[in-house]
């Protein structure tokens, strides 16, 4: 293995991790989440200092991301395992995205 086997993506077609449009999911996410969190807390519908709106914000956005990608049935996992190891890298995907709004929002 190589380091440029891990900015490289192998199908039917190679792709370039850094530069294909699903790239930008994280970002995007990471905006809405921060987005989210300060509107909630601008309208005073949360606690300025709880972070329980951010954790919300991120559960909403990442299950609406799950949605969308589980709707493709090339992309839906079909065995048991598929399934167990696609919800947990989803709940690891919830947790860095909630960090990672948490660190722009705080500091």
């Amino acid at each position: 293995m190589t380091l440029r086997d891990l900015f490289v993506l192998r199908g039917a077609r190679a792709t370039g991790v850094f530069i294909a449009p699903q790239s930008l999911a994280f970002a995007l996410s990471t905006c809405i989440v921060v987005t989210a969190t300060r509107a909630g807390r601008t309208l005073g519908c949360a606690d300025p200092e709880s972070t329980l709106v951010t954790l919300l914000a991120a559960v909403v956005v990442s299950a609406v991301i799950v949605a969308v990608t589980m709707s493709d049935r090339d992309v839906r996992p079909v065995t048991a395992g598929g399934w167990t190891a696609a919800a947990l890298i989803a709940w690891v995907n919830v947790f860095i995205l909630y960090v990672a709004a948490l660190g722009i929002e705080k500091f």
